[in-house]
């Protein structure tokens, strides 16, 4: 059996940069309406942006180095989301229809109860103007609040660049 080395890969580093992972603080809330796709921007603590690439204003993650990127997002609703069409979708740029490579989204019905929606995959991202961001969907009847008490450990956004790809 052969050892392949890093540097007979072609990588100088076995590091995946850009990497974020953006979390609720726990008492920041957002309301999300009924049929309608809305960009979640309240992902304000960081624990992990090794270059500067995540907004926390905005909620918005801009690489600076081009290449497929892995992401992995998480929303927690409190009180619950009852049976009904929910999702959860990563976006580039911003354009929500789910059929596109440049989205990756997770539908689910769901029982009353809080309620946790999950989702993750594989984006190409330019390194200079795309940028990724999570969005959810709702079709309960009436508002909802995302984020809040007791959010923080189930309300994330992370991603990273995948080396090699």
């Amino acid at each position: 059996m052969s050892i392949i080395k890093v540097a007979d890969l072609g990588i100088s580093s076995g590091v995946s940069k850009p990497a974020f992972r953006a979390l609720n603080n726990g008492t920041t809330t957002q309301s999300i309406s009924h049929g309608t796709w809305t960009e979640i921007n309240i992902f304000n603590n960081e624990d992990l942006d090794t270059d500067s690439c995540f907004n926390t204003s905005n909620g918005r993650f801009t690489p600076n180095v081009a290449g497929k990127y892995f992401f992995n997002a998480s929303l927690f609703c409190i009180n619950g989301i009852a049976a009904g069409f929910n999702s959860v979708a990563i976006i580039k740029n911003g354009s929500v229809s789910l059929n596109s490579v440049n989205e990756i989204g997770y539908i689910t019905r769901l029982a009353t109860g809080d309620t946790e929606l999950r989702v993750s995959g594989f984006l190409s991202m330019n390194g200079s103007t795309d940028y990724a961001s999570v969005y959810a969907y709702q079709s309960v009847g009436s508002t909802l609040t995302f984020g809040g008490n007791a959010a923080g450990s189930e309300f994330y956004f992370s991603g990273y660049r995948i080396i090699g790809a």
